[in-house]
Order: C-alpha cells, then sequence, then structure tokens
C-alpha cells in the first residue's frame, strides 16, 4: 500500500464524512483514552462546526480511574460533553447508553448519530455494544470497517464509518503514539523507531516497568540497548546471534497493547495545555522522540 494512495483515499473518506455530517442529530467522536489528544482527528473538529458532538474516552479499562478523570476534567473545561466506555471483555457502555438515552427522551424522537475517528480506537466496539448485537464489523488492524453503514437501534440510528486519517503526520511523537496505538501501521511508520521512543517514555514517565515485566537490567540506557536485551533475553536471534530488533519491536508493542505493561496512558493534560483542537498545530504532548525518519 503506498502512501500516495492511502492519502488519496483518506482524503476521500473524509469528504464523504462531511456530507454525512449534514444527515445526523449528533456526532459520537471516539478517541483513545491512553492518548486523548493525539488521536482526534482536527479536521473532523472543524467539519463538525455547530454540530452538536460528544467526545468519548474510549478504552477506559486501560487507564487508571485518576487518568481518565484528569483528562475528562481537561475538556470539560473546555466546554466539552465528556463520556467514557469499554468496549470489549469488559464492556462497559452505560455512560455513553444512558446520554443517548436521554437524549432520545427529550428530543422525543429517533436520533441519527454519527460514530467517526480515527483507525482503532474503538468506534465499531462501540456500536456492536450499544445494539447488544454484532451489527459493525471489527478487527485488530486498523480501517477493517471499509466503507460507511447505517445501523438501526432502538430510538437511535447509527452510522459506523471507517477510520479517517491522513497520513501526514504532525511531528514523528506523533506517529510513534499512533503506531504504539495500532491506528497506524508498519507501511506508514516502523515499529522499531516506535518501540524505541516507547522505551525513552517508559523511563521517563513509568520508571521499572520493564524491569518488572521483563526482568530487564538496562531500562535506563540506551533505549537501542535496552530493546537489544529484550530481543536477547526472549531468544530473538538472527544468524550469528544478532538480536532481531524487529521483532524485539513488535513484542514489546504487542506487550503494551495487551496491557501486560500496566495501565499505561502516553500523555497527560499538562503536556498539551494551551494547545489547539481545532488546528493542526506543531506543539506535541510528550517526551522528545529518540530516532525514527523525521
Amino acid at each position: 500500500m503506498s502512501r500516495g494512495w492511502l492519502k488519496g483515499h483518506m482524503a476521500r473518506q473524509l469528504r464523504h464524512l462531511r456530507a454525512y455530517l449534514s444527515q445526523v442529530d449528533l456526532l459520537l467522536e471516539v478517541v483513545d483514552a491512553r492518548a486523548p489528544y493525539s488521536t482526534r482527528e482536527r479536521d473532523l473538529l472543524r467539519w463538525a462546526g455547530d454540530k452538536p458532538r460528544w467526545l468519548l474516552l474510549g478504552k477506559k479499562d486501560r487507564v487508571t480511574p485518576p487518568d481518565l478523570e484528569r483528562w475528562r476534567r481537561f475538556y470539560e473545561a473546555r466546554g466539552e460533553k465528556v463520556l467514557a466506555f469499554a468496549a470489549g471483555p469488559r464492556t462497559d457502555v452505560g455512560e455513553v447508553q444512558k446520554a443517548l438515552e436521554e437524549g432520545v427522551r427529550q428530543r422525543g424522537s429517533p436520533l441519527s448519530v454519527m460514530v467517526a475517528g480515527i483507525p482503532n480506537v474503538g468506534k465499531s466496539s462501540l456500536i456492536n455494544a450499544l445494539l447488544g448485537r454484532r451489527k459493525a464489523a471489527r478487527g485488530a488492524r486498523p480501517g477493517i470497517t471499509r466503507g460507511a453503514q447505517w445501523i438501526q437501534g432502538e430510538g437511535i440510528r447509527l452510522l459506523d464509518t471507517p477510520g479517517i486519517f491522513f497520513p501526514r503526520h504532525r511531528s514523528p511523537l506523533h506517529a510513534h503514539k499512533l503506531r504504539v496505538l495500532e491506528c497506524i501501521g508498519d507501511e506508514l511508520w516502523p515499529a522499531e523507531a516506535a518501540a524505541l521512543w516507547l522505551v525513552t517514555y517508559l523511563a521517563e514517565r513509568y520508571p521499572r516497568t520493564l524491569e518488572v515485566a521483563f526482568g530487564l537490567s538496562r531500562e535506563e540506557g540506551e533505549p537501542e540497548d535496552v530493546l537489544e536485551e529484550l530481543g536477547r533475553k526472549k531468544g530473538m536471534l538472527l544468524s550469528g546471534g544478532r538480536v532481531d530488533r524487529e521483532r524485539a519491536a513488535a513484542f514489546l508493542i504487542l506487550a503494551f497493547r495487551e496491557g501486560k505493561l500496566g495501565d499505561v496512558i502516553l500523555e497527560v493534560p499538562e503536556d498539551v495545555a494551551g494547545a489547539p483542537e481545532d488546528r493542526r498545530g506543531s506543539m506535541e504532548p510528550g517526551v522528545p522522540p529518540r530516532g525514527g525518519p523525521g
């Protein structure tokens, strides 16, 4: 998949989403609670205009309650309506369900609702949980929802949309986070670059995490050395005894996604205080990146 093809494809999807916005009463913008700033699509915010919009912090079961509350307060202070949910093994969409039912009651008629966000933040899982049955396609890889589809529920009509994302990253740091969260794949950003950033970030924000999880002894060294030790410890070797760093990087990222490193968030509100939400800014949250293509 070439970057040029993907960029054109996503641009077309964004144009379609812009047209659909005129057909709905409410926009549910889904983001990943582990990076609620970096997983927002600024163009969606701009095109939504005055359309009623709720911000949904997805995967709330992957963060601690205090961290979730910090982000909730951050966005509520900016005048946004914020809800949180978990959809998967520990499904909890009660807060969203209750708010939608109240919206239908106040309106006195069914609601047409768009569910949108970048790939793999939990949109289809949310829809399936709200409807109590599997209606929207789900999958681990970004972009499994290929086209917009209307799904009828009780009192609401939900529009499931493909993940929207322009492959031009605002910064390497932004790309690292999206790669770790599986919002983009190898064709857009290499796993090793993202893993090296994750090692640096964990040492800064969550010291001893890799030591506890994998028994590593060099967590505070150079990130390349930490990744080498992890690969050697897990027997990920190439000919001549060299460490397969690509495999080690993929292993580390998967461990993060599966929660084996604990409830780790990739940014905090203090990182982005004062940053714009409605345009592509140069400021990016978090620890400065180490390595990777710029």
